[in-house]
């Protein structure tokens, strides 16, 4: 189980073993109403699911000891999804590239993940060569 959700449920836990007075009860419940739509809501954000591998080389070695081509595909696209949140854009086309070559060449999800990626890359790319020409063109005026 999730440790957010361990954590959230101890606090409930602690919040249900209180005394309570007729009056609190109405508030009690909204209270919990609006805690569970919360962490309802951070855990569809969020997520639970597996960690983010350390690379791409390890999430593929991990998906390789699955069962079935659909669970390899979909821990793969989670892992490049959640390389592509964090800003590991090759680490991300990496794992895209090999679902598409690999697994499944018709994921719409992993053809996605590429697509922006790639295009995220170019764009990093672009900049720094912005940058490097700027540097160069000024050292050439002094």
């Amino acid at each position: 189980m999730c440790s957010k959700i361990r954590g959230i449920i101890g606090i409930f836990i602690q919040i249900y073993k209180g005394e309570i007075k007729e009056g609190e009860m109405v508030m009690r419940k909204f209270f919990m109403l609006v805690c569970f739509l919360i962490v309802a809501t951070a855990i569809v954000l969020t997520g639970c699911g597996a960690k983010k591998a350390e690379s791409s080389q390890a999430a593929i070695k991990q998906a390789e000891t699955m069962a079935t081509v659909e669970e390899k595909t979909n821990y793969l696209v989670g892992q490049a999804k959640a390389f592509y949140n964090s800003k590991d854009l090759q680490e991300a086309v990496n794992i895209a590239q090999y679902v598409i070559i690999k697994l499944n060449a018709d994921s719409s999800a992993a053809k996605d993940i590429l697509a922006k990626a790639q295009a995220d890359l170019t764009k990093e790319m672009q900049k720094s060569a912005e940058e490097l020409k700027k540097t160069f063109s000024s050292l050439g005026k002094k």
